[in-house]
């Protein structure tokens, strides 16, 4: 099976991103012309691991990050998973394959400081780019869009009088952000003096250059880092920054990861955690000082549960014990960061009806487990013993890698 029935699949049924479905393309393409060069005879649905890490070792030696050679693999494993569904292949050359070990490399947001001293008048010069440039970074901080979101943006997705705008995220996700007064004000500006300026915009794009056509991704990307460079001596100074710095100072503020995870775009809360690792770090920094029992050993990590009774009410006693099982958990684990814990009742005959499930997230993962007893108080203490089970094994994997 091709290639390009591979990525017609991700491009159409999946809706993944234009950007992902070129950068899938390319590494496949690039595997293929390795096996090629190798004179295999194989082609790549056919290949070997053995051939495979070949690739990977090349791709080492010609100087690739651990992480990038991870992101390339990636994408043909992607590719191997669509041949079993489809019946393909029998096994993935990949099974058993593991990811280099990367370092964890958290991009550290902008102060509020220095977000403040990027908005003074006198950063900016007085002209229509200057102008546009301004508030599109504005936009990108005020709302946490992803660059390509707001390149993508139409004069239509904004909803002045509601004060809401309109994105398209990755697969066609849309959800609508909320528009602080001072930002819907200032977008209302740019586009009354694109009109005044008589620009004839391409395709209804909102923002443009005085030309009317649509912003580049490299135009984005460097303007955000020369206008960076001029109040923050950070090294990483891009959009992806800024969206960085959007989630952490709301965080900072005490809005709640849920939501963020909402206004971000996130399909899972593990995503978000990742924007919000240096927050979080700063928090439980500030606890472990503060708390007269850290040096006592038994700091009780800061971890948000949320508990929801689906088809009853519950009392508190019951929400008291679920809190105290999970503070045992985290004290278990301590990378732990939130806890959902659903409960309902099952309609059964026996009397074993009580219905209970965790949904622990954690960094790059969640854990989510199900278990049903004659009390609440069974069942999530049972399926606590059993996401503990699961986290031990997890914990023994990290100390080997």
């Amino acid at each position: 099976m091709s290639i390009s029935t591979f990525i017609e699949y991700i491009s159409l049924e999946k809706k993944c991103s234009k950007h992902t479905v070129k950068a899938y393309q390319a590494n496949l393409t690039a595997f293929q012309s390795f096996l090629d060069s190798q004179e295999s005879k194989d082609s790549i649905e056919k290949a070997s691991y053995g051939e495979i890490r070949a690739w990977i070792v090349k791709l080492i030696h010609l100087g690739n990050s651990s992480r990038t050679v991870n992101r390339k693999v990636s994408a043909l494993r992607s590719y191997y998973r669509f041949q079993l569904r489809v019946g393909n292949i029998g096994v993935c050359p990949l099974k058993e394959h593991k990811a280099l070990k990367t370092d964890t490399k958290v991009a550290l947001p902008f102060s509020q400081e220095e977000i403040k001293n990027l908005f003074k008048p006198d950063i900016f010069p007085d002209t229509y780019a200057g102008f546009m440039t301004r508030i599109l970074i504005k936009l990108l901080y005020f709302t946490g869009i992803r660059r390509s979101e707001l390149i993508e943006l139409k004069v239509k997705d904004l909803d002045f009088s509601n004060g809401l705008l309109k994105v398209l995220g990755k697969r066609n996700k849309e959800r609508l952000l909320p528009l602080l007064p001072e930002i819907k004000e200032q977008l209302n500006l740019l586009l009354k003096s694109q009109k005044e300026l008589k620009i004839i915009r391409e395709a209804d794009f909102f923002f443009v250059n005085e030309q009317g056509k649509k912003l580049s991704t490299s135009f984005v990307y460097q303007s955000v880092k020369t206008y960076l460079s001029k109040v923050s001596t950070k090294t990483k100074r891009s959009p992806h920054v800024l969206r960085h710095s959007f989630a952490t100072h709301l965080l900072d503020q005490g809005a709640d990861l849920n939501s963020i995870k909402e206004l971000l775009g996130h399909s899972s809360i593990a995503a978000t955690q990742h924007y919000t690792h240096s927050s979080m770090a700063k928090i439980q920094e500030v606890y472990k000082k503060a708390h007269p029992r850290e040096k006592k050993n038994n700091l009780k990590l800061m971890i948000t549960m949320h508990f929801q009774s689906l088809n009853y009410k519950a009392d508190q006693k019951l929400k008291d014990f679920a809190k105290k099982r999970i503070e045992k958990l985290s004290l278990f684990y301590n990378q732990i960061i939130e806890v959902f814990v659903f409960t309902k009742v099952e309609n059964s005959s026996d009397g074993i009806n009580k219905w209970a499930e965790l949904k622990i997230d954690i960094p790059g993962d969640d854990i989510v487990v199900k278990k049903i007893s004659k009390t609440f108080e069974e069942s999530i203490n049972s399926a606590a013993e059993s996401a503990e089970k699961v986290l031990k094994r997890r914990k023994e994997k990290e100390k080997i890698l």
